[in-house]
């Protein structure tokens, strides 16, 4: 896995929303059902973490891997998102 820093900043913004997006369009299916603007989000958001991968890989293990790796990378960037501004916050 490559350092965070190493990645343009477009494709860790692009991950990050993508995983925020599928995340929060996942919880919201799970408690209000499935309707057509969550399922809209939710393919916007897998479309989102897999074309990277697909555009950027050779062979379909390779998809599967990079499309987990921008997930949670993506998550990561959420998270270190919310410490940063607690810690920008308190003055940490």
């Amino acid at each position: 896995m490559r350092n965070r820093k190493d990645k343009p900043l477009t494709l860790r913004l692009l991950s990050s929303i993508g995983a925020f997006l599928l995340i929060g369009s996942a919880i919201y299916m799970s408690f209000a059902g499935l309707s057509f603007l969550a399922g809209v989000v939710f393919a916007t958001a897998v479309l989102s973490l897999g074309v990277p991968s697909i555009s950027s890989s050779d062979s379909v293990l390779e998809v599967v891997t990079g499309f987990f790796e921008a997930l949670f990378d993506g998550v990561v960037e959420v998270i270190v998102g919310i410490f940063e501004a607690f810690a920008s916050i308190f003055n940490f």
